[in-house]
């Protein structure tokens, strides 16, 4: 179902209790869930989600925090009317948070709503069983590499970022920077070396330092360990020739990797990829995950 239909769907309360809006960063799914709450609280407008007893907005990935989220689902709603609890970036909370949460997506009290936003992949399968999801697609990539050429960026790497962000122009945005493309490129060179020669701590471990000069090195240190997990996980998937390639700019790089290495090898790599990007969204150290990572790709 098309999700602009649901405003009208939420205004009538016609809706099952627990919706995960599920997608890539730039999709829109928080804004929109804003959206859908004020609907379904029947507010004035989004400003008022603020003020409203009666909603509970949190990105708060404790299991206290999840304990206090189900006490406030619990307690009666003000003047007896509707609940609402937002939930973003849902796919950072723990496994014991999510856990904590599961009695009251199972049995939530009447004119409840849950609304979780975040990525599929991090949460609980009994977490998304529970829920009605509502994945954001993306636009065609011509459409994006032609929006992004209208602001300015060259038609080879609008084409380029707009391939790379399969279609999400918020991605597509962040891939078109000297930023992104300059972390991309040294990336690429450390994939390389990782697969292909002495495992690269010191060449990983410069990037990540790099990124982080003159700002909080460990938050700038982690985003830019995400992005690289997020370049080498989509070019071992390409490798995997499966759907659509990702990464039209690393042909050569990603045929030595399937020559290398067996299906089941690559498959395990981004498996890898995958549980080093949940650490950092558990918030361990980027030196720990780095270490962790390199450990499991140097035996795969």
């Amino acid at each position: 179902m098309n999700p602009q239909h649901w405003e009208e769907y939420i205004a009538a309360g016609d809706v099952p209790h627990a919706i995960l809006l599920a997608g890539s960063r730039g999709t829109g799914k928080k804004a929109y869930a804003r959206r859908l709450a004020t609907r379904y609280l029947g507010l004035p407008g989004e400003s008022a989600l603020a003020n409203c007893p009666d909603c509970l907005e949190s990105t708060d990935p404790t299991v206290e925090n999840a304990r206090f989220v189900v006490r406030f689902v619990n307690l009666r709603g003000y003047g007896g009317g509707r609940r609402c609890v937002l939930l973003s970036d849902a796919h950072k909370l723990n496994e014991q948070a999510q856990n904590a949460l599961l009695k009251s997506l199972e049995e939530p009290p009447a004119d409840t709503l849950f609304l979780l936003t975040g990525n599929e992949a991090g949460l609980l399968p009994t977490i998304r069983s529970r829920c009605m999801i509502l994945r954001f697609g993306a636009k065609p990539i011509a459409e994006v590499a032609a929006q992004l050429e209208a602001e300015g960026v060259s038609e080879a790497r609008a084409r380029l970022a707009a391939t790379l962000s399969q279609g999400v122009i918020g991605l597509a945005r962040e891939y078109a920077t000297e930023e992104y493309m300059a972390l991309r490129a040294r990336a690429l060179e450390q994939i390389e070396a990782l697969l292909f020669a002495v495992p690269p701590y010191q060449g990983l471990a410069a990037l990540l330092s790099a990124q982080a000069e003159g700002k909080k090195k460990a938050a700038v240190q982690a985003e830019a360990l995400r992005q690289f997990l997020t370049i080498f996980g989509s070019l071992l998937r390409d490798a995997l020739a499966e759907g659509e390639v990702i990464n039209p700019d690393c042909a050569a790089l990603r045929g030595k990797i399937a020559a290398r290495f067996t299906n089941a090898q690559i498959q395990r790599m981004i498996k890898r990829t995958l549980e080093a990007e949940k650490h950092l969204y558990h918030n361990a150290s980027p030196g720990f995950v780095l270490d962790w990572l390199l450990a499991g790709i140097c035996n795969a």
